[in-house]
């Protein structure tokens, strides 16, 4: 579930108006925060 979660994250923030570099930064983020 933690991997759905996180690839749901990235389509959000991809779909509001962030570049795809930001999108992956945040996406790792997401990773990071919800691994801990």
């Amino acid at each position: 579930m933690k991997v759905r979660v996180i690839d749901n994250a990235c389509r959000d923030f991809k779909n509001i108006d962030y570049t795809e570099v930001s999108a992956n930064k945040i996406c790792y983020r997401w990773q990071i925060f919800l691994e801990k």
